[in-house]
């Protein structure tokens, strides 16, 4: 095999795994979002990731045992929620990969 030949099929395999990755959100299911924890605020119980499908921050309000949790844990989070009347988010479980 040619080398030319070796690189496109690395390329094509290569492009092939991107969809999976920035999907990541959609995949997860319809009340849920998968993304880095970027800030967490104990005083206002909210915590902050950057979403891994959007790339935009996403805010949820969280009880005590969710941010102790958070604050314990690393990788990727993936956050159950439910949305309020005002447009918040609750989140109701957070796991990580």
């Amino acid at each position: 095999m040619n080398t030319n030949r070796f690189f496109a099929i690395i390329l094509l395999v290569g492009s092939a795994l991107i969809p999976h990755v920035s999907s990541a959100c959609s995949a997860a299911g319809p009340s849920t979002h998968v993304g880095k924890i970027v800030a967490i605020d104990d005083a206002a119980k909210t915590f902050t990731i950057m979403d891994a499908e959007s790339l935009n921050p996403i805010r949820f309000f969280a009880t005590e045992k969710i941010l102790t949790q958070i604050r314990e844990s690393e990788g990727m989070a993936f956050v159950d929620f439910e949305p309020r009347n005002d447009d918040a988010l609750d989140a109701t479980k957070v796991t990580f990969q």
